[in-house]
């Protein structure tokens, strides 16, 4: 039976000490053979669900398709960035120099205002889209 090549106990014998080395330099050689195929395979992966995402629509929400043997669901986020300096010109006002202050627009707030003042705020907003996420699924499991 061999030994645990990360057992610490001392040894007095050459031979062990080189199997332990040996050993000890075969697993390092399969972890770093496995890393190098799972990061292949997460390449592979993104690039697979970035050509699926474009089979989908583009807007965000959730979005669901079936094919013959999947069901598929991918959700798109998008990120709000206000531009404070913008905002800060906009409303200019009643708040002192010594007081910082980060100004943004709630969301749901934004969708409710009129056509005029969400056109006017929009200057101001950067949509950023966030990776999408994508769900497989195979109609035939269980």
């Amino acid at each position: 039976m061999r030994g645990n090549p990360f057992n610490h106990t001392k040894t007095t014998s050459p031979s062990t000490s080189i199997t332990r080395t040996n050993d000890l330099d075969k697993l390092v050689g399969t972890a770093n053979t496995l890393k190098d195929q799972v990061d292949r395979l997460k390449y592979k992966l993104e690039t697979v669900e970035q050509e699926i995402a474009t089979h989908l629509p583009s807007e965000s929400g959730t979005h669901h398709i079936e094919t013959d043997n999947y069901s598929v669901t991918l959700k798109r986020r998008e990120n709000w960035v206000w531009d404070n300096h913008k905002l800060a010109t906009m409303y200019k006002g009643g708040v002192p120099s010594h007081v910082n202050q980060t100004l943004s627009v709630h969301r749901n707030k934004f969708k409710n205002l009129h056509l005029g003042e969400q056109t006017k705020l929009k200057d101001a907003l950067t949509v950023r889209n966030v990776k999408p996420v994508i769900e497989i699924r195979s109609l035939h499991d269980v």
